[in-house]
């Protein structure tokens, strides 16, 4: 999981570089936010079944640091609602599969699978 987060914060660092959304470096600000709220709103998740978003703290946070760039507000706003929405969503796929007592691996052995059934398909 790290090597492909790694590998997904250079390439949106590069996406945000050359396509001039926001400076590429607000990233790190926009996973730290998102890192920071994981374990608070998980738990809230966890036990009440609620999503608590980061919508109204990444807005502010982008605001106060880019005022008038309402390109970056988005970007930034994506990056930080995302990041932990997505984060929150694999912390429960793994819950859901070690109560099913499924090792995580096995669905990376049957998950292409169903691609290749696709893609068949689609031929």
């Amino acid at each position: 999981y790290t090597v492909l987060f790694v590998v997904a914060f250079i390439l949106a660092a590069i996406v945000c570089h050359f396509g001039e959304l926001m400076p590429w470096y607000y990233l790190f600000l926009a996973v730290a936010i998102a890192f920071f709220f994981l374990l608070p709103t998980g738990i809230v998740q966890a036990v009440t079944n609620q999503a608590i978003g980061l919508n109204v703290i990444t807005e502010f946070t982008i605001g106060v640091a880019r005022p008038g760039d309402p390109l970056a507000n988005v970007t930034f706003k994506t990056y930080g609602c995302i990041t932990q929405f997505q984060a929150l969503l694999l912390v429960s796929d793994l819950k859901l599969g070690h109560y099913m007592k499924v090792l995580f691996i096995i669905v990376w052995y049957v998950l292409p699978v169903y691609v290749y059934l696709d893609i068949i398909w689609y031929e």
